[in-house]
């Protein structure tokens, strides 16, 4: 088949922190034989096309990236962050919003007449898929379009964007969503049940790195323990004040307890001050951003992966969550919010356990009483690590997409 999706979500070049799901899916495809195409937006750093071939097979994958402001350096409305955090963090970049709508539209036009598609996938209800649906209306063509969560639950669903949501969903004719959470809202906007399959975001390729092992345990976490992670972005969203005040309760119980934060944000300052007032400064390791495929090996590294998202007031929750699926992977139970896609992945009391958002007490008994019983917590992370490989690897996601493309006639 040839496949063309249209994202704003991938990596800019080797070693970004842009999330690379949408990277990952674009190679497994490649490899599997297809041919690939994906059109993002130009960014700092970023080759205006790439070019990349599987070590085997037939398919092959082109990235192209679209300018959309001149000079180069002003295209500050995608990545780091991502389009919302940066509508939010840096509010000049609204005026971008136009030229970064007409610049994508063309250029979805253009791939489309002349890369000759079988499927058009765009990776998010807004902006991608209307400009994908836009030019369908004159280039009529199979668009498969996703909600990754963050347009349902972060974008209002009432004024322009909730009707631009509902007429995307409408000339859609596969609308996919990553979990059951995110299936109910794009029902609730008005999505037939028909159109709805529900498919996973791939996750990264876990792979164990002794050379950054060693390191951790002889830089990190030497004599320390129990040790906990989290890995994600250090905003208030992702529930780190909530983690912070567990560890302020789990501290009294174990003086040495280790919390390795991997990753950054815009919050990390503001949290470090409040682990700091809460006497946590020696029990805190803020690693900062690492390189994906070396995020299970931090994970490995500890006796248990804590993902504390919460709701906030504005609707958004955690979609998804694929660092669940990267802690299971590596056999390493959860403790997490019931929020969101979270339970999809977390059965409570098997492969982890699950509390109610924003209440710390709950959520430093949950941890407690897997740190206490490191025998229970081994077998949920065997468990969850069976439940990953079967339902979330990359194999799965692959070839899941792969069946709902041959649902619209591809080869």
């Amino acid at each position: 088949m040839r496949i063309l999706m249209v994202t704003s979500v991938y990596p800019r070049f080797a070693g970004d922190a842009t999330p690379p799901f949408i990277e990952h899916l674009a190679k497994a495809l490649a490899e599997s034989g297809h041919e690939v195409r994906v059109l993002a937006p130009h960014g700092k750093g970023a080759a205006f096309r790439e070019k990349w071939t599987p070590s085997q097979g037939e398919g092959h994958l082109r990235i192209c990236r679209f300018p959309y402001a001149f000079p180069w350096g002003l295209q500050k409305l995608c990545y780091e962050g991502g389009m919302l955090v940066n509508l939010k963090t840096r509010p000049w970049t609204k005026v971008l919003l136009p030229f970064f709508f007409l610049a994508q539209s063309f250029f979805v036009a253009w791939h489309w007449l002349f890369f000759r598609p079988h499927i058009v996938h765009s990776q998010s209800l807004l902006p991608q898929g209307l400009t994908v649906a836009l030019a369908n209306l004159l280039i009529r063509g199979n668009h498969v379009t996703t909600s990754h969560g963050n347009d349902v639950f972060g974008l209002r669903p009432d004024g322009f964007a909730g009707r631009a949501k509902r007429w995307v969903l409408r000339r859609a004719k596969i609308v996919t969503v990553n979990s059951r959470a995110t299936a109910q809202a794009v029902r609730e906007l008005g999505c037939p049940e028909g159109k709805i399959r529900l498919i996973p975001a791939m996750p990264n390729a876990v792979d164990h790195h002794p050379e950054v092992a060693q390191k951790i345990r002889e830089e990190v976490v030497r004599e320390r323990g129990p040790v906990v992670n989290f890995t994600g972005r250090i905003i208030e969203d992702k529930g780190v004040g909530d983690l912070l005040d567990a560890m302020a309760v789990l501290q009294k119980e174990f003086p040495d307890i280790l919390l390795l934060l991997v990753g950054d944000g815009q919050d990390r300052e503001r949290f470090q001050k409040q682990a700091r007032e809460l006497g946590l400064a020696k029990n805190c390791h803020w690693a900062g951003w690492v390189p994906s495929a070396e995020v299970g090996t931090w994970m490995a590294t500890a006796d248990v992966v804590v993902v504390p998202s919460r709701e906030n007031p504005g609707g958004w929750k955690e979609a998804q969550g694929l660092v669940v699926v990267e802690a299971m992977t590596v056999a390493r139970p959860v403790v997490a919010t019931n929020t969101g896609g979270i339970p999809d992945m977390v059965e409570d009391g098997e492969t982890g356990k699950l509390v109610s958002p924003s209440l710390p007490e709950a959520l430093a008994e949950a941890l407690g009483s897997l740190l206490r019983s490191p025998d229970t917590a081994r077998e949920m992370g065997k468990k969850g690590q069976l439940k990953a490989k079967r339902i979330f690897s990359q194999e799965a996601v692959r070839d899941a997409t792969v069946k709902m493309y041959q649902e619209l006639g591809g080869k």
